[in-house]
């Protein structure tokens, strides 16, 4: 056997971690295996989630297609083998119905083994360990922050849908293996376990569940026309590996995930693709609206105008936790492909994303020294001033510090002086995404990057040929960092009142600029639904017709380039199917 990385790599890194000989290295675009290192173990392609590994001796041979039909007949089928379709899947076998799964992809699980976490809150875990019931709140939290503009009978099911989401999963696996009441920056709560993301874990165990009660996978089949008559969904065409089939069903889910690869993206989301994008898990090849354009042909408006992206500003490529960290930190100085600045380098990154996308090709270089990497970051100010348009929110008071999230963008907490207490994340450099040697110091490994086939990180001695490495104007760059270095020694930031303490003049060699694109989780919704999550049809449920997820616009309010959640996105597709689920299961109990 001899294994290679296809240029389906999405980047997830899944594969560099597993390697037993350290054999799989990021080469600025994506994944390849070192064949000198590699032993042919078998270990990475056995883990890739969507079969990006191949194998050159044993070349992939066509699905067989026996046993195979041109028609199926179900009770419930699901569209899609992500969290929403998978969880919506099990609850109806648990029911007794006869459950089918469709999958464009040759493995199970969508975007469930790319996501983080799943939130949990108002759970019987939570009741046992004497902490307080704080569902209202949460449920006032998400239409505060949402201008109370949602679906108000959604918001309140979906929120109360997460903790019975928990409790049900409890039932059949085990959660408290990725689970536990902590600390974290927002209290006393249940949260994931340190260093174990629950995504993964959740979306595996829905896989081992939906195996044990017998539901059939259809995968490499992927679907393009709903069957829909009289407002009433019968069936689905799909296209399988023996060519087009039928699938009659007496309800469905649609739960195709997000929209980032669809040739439209243009039309629902201005300037997402002419944006460059990083090779990222969030974009997988299968994110391609099926779910919308199906619905679109089937002549059911779609939610067009609020399609929307999450954005989180400027972010380089997740390979190695020390670009992460020194790319984001406030103190360098953040430039365009013009060699300008444009923003204050201590703005929090999700408060930057309309002015990057002005950028061209909203692309971004951070740019420090060799005396800004030997300090330890500092924390980004949060200035609060969308509160009751309160400015005052947003000024320094005595005894009062600014509010402070750190480098990522979360929370910084407070010791009782006031001071910020360490960030886990501010450590980003000693929990590597992936496997890099620690025995290099971090500048060395950096100037490694540079035979990168894309130029994320550049090391140079001078600043002229830094800019000749990053491919901007040399004069453009050598008079901004002249500029910011002087208004650094007068402690003044003229151009964009950046605080003078993060103002560190750019002045001993090596200079290192780390490139940063849109980050993006891709975009998400089209379908309208209404509080039970069935599909509407110009206002009107479409009978035996759900969705859940990414496609669904019910979750989120779409403010100028900002996406404004009830709940994040991995949380919500479990809540969405586990509402499905129940919805659906009463339905065919009453026809």
């Amino acid at each position: 056997m001899s294994f290679y990385i296809s240029n389906e790599c999405v980047a997830c890194q899944a594969c560099s971690k597993i390697c037993p000989k350290q054999a799989i290295a990021f080469d600025g675009e994506q994944f390849q295996i070192n064949q000198d290192k590699c032993v042919s173990c078998g270990t990475c392609y056995k883990t890739c989630h969507i079969q990006a590994i191949k194998d050159t001796e044993n070349p992939e041979v066509p699905t067989s297609t026996e046993g195979l039909e041109s028609e199926y007949d179900c009770d419930f089928l699901a569209i899609g083998s992500g969290p929403a379709g998978l969880a919506s899947a099990v609850r109806m076998a648990q029911q007794g119905y006869k459950v089918i799964v469709l999958e464009a992809l040759k493995v199970l699980g969508g975007a469930g083994f790319y996501a983080t976490f799943m939130r949990a809150f108002g759970t019987k875990m939570e009741k046992e360990a004497g902490l307080p019931e704080n569902m209202e709140d949460y449920i006032r939290a998400a239409n505060n922050l949402t201008h109370w503009e949602l679906d108000l009978k959604l918001v309140n099911r979906g929120m109360k849908a997460v903790g019975e989401v928990f409790d049900w999963l409890c039932t059949w696996a085990d959660m408290e293996e990725v689970y536990a009441i902590g600390h974290t920056p927002f209290g006393v709560m249940l949260d994931m376990k340190r260093g174990r993301a629950t995504a993964p874990y959740i979306t595996q165990k829905y896989i081992d569940k939906a195996h044990e009660l017998g539901i059939k996978f259809l995968t490499e089949t992927r679907a393009k026309e709903l069957i829909i008559e009289d407002n009433k969904i019968k069936g689905v065409i799909a296209d399988a590996p023996n060519g087009e089939i039928k699938v009659n069903c007496k309800a469905c889910i649609i739960a195709t995930g997000n929209m980032a690869c669809s040739e439209e993206i243009e039309r629902f989301v201005p300037g997402y693709a002419k944006a460059e994008h990083n090779r990222n898990a969030h974009r997988l090849p299968t994110n391609t609206g099926d779910g919308v354009r199906m619905l679109e042909n089937a002549g059911v408006p779609i939610d067009e105008k609020g399609v929307a992206c999450h954005y989180l500003g400027a972010m380089p490529d997740f390979f190695d936790g020390d670009v992460v960290k020194h790319g984001l930190r406030g103190e360098g100085v953040r430039v365009n492909k013009n060699g300008e600045r444009f923003i204050s380098e201590c703005v929090d990154r999700f408060d930057a994303v309309t002015k990057l996308m002005e950028q061209p090709d909203a692309i971004s270089f951070n740019i420090i020294d060799a005396n800004i990497m030997e300090q330890d970051v500092r924390p980004t100010i949060k200035l609060r001033t969308d509160i009751g348009g309160n400015l005052a929110l947003g000024i320094p008071q005595e005894g009062k510090p600014l509010p402070m999230v750190d480098f990522m963008g979360f929370p910084i907490l407070l010791d009782d002086n006031g001071n910020p207490l360490p960030s886990p994340l501010l450590e980003l450099g000693d929990h590597d995404k992936m496997v890099v040697d620690r025995q290099i110091s971090v500048i060395d490994r950096f100037k490694s990057y540079g035979n990168f086939k894309k130029k994320i990180v550049c090391v140079a001695d001078t600043i002229e040929e830094l800019a000749e490495q990053m491919g901007v104007p040399a004069d453009k760059l050598v008079a901004t960092i002249n500029r910011y270095n002087e208004m650094s020694k007068n402690g003044c930031d003229e151009d964009f009142s950046k605080y003078p303490n993060y103002m560190i003049p750019i002045e001993k060699a090596p200079f290192v600029a780390i490139k940063c694109y849109l980050g993006s989780d891709g975009a998400f919704g089209g379908i309208y639904i209404n509080e039970d999550c069935q599909v509407l049809n110009n206002g009107v449920a479409i009978e035996g017709l759900y969705a859940g997820g990414d496609n669904t616009s019910g979750n989120y309010l779409k403010e100028g380039n900002k996406r404004l959640e009830m709940i994040n996105d991995y949380t919500w597709a479990n809540a969405s199917g586990f509402m499905v689920g129940r919805h659906a299961g009463e339905y065919l109990k009453n026809k």
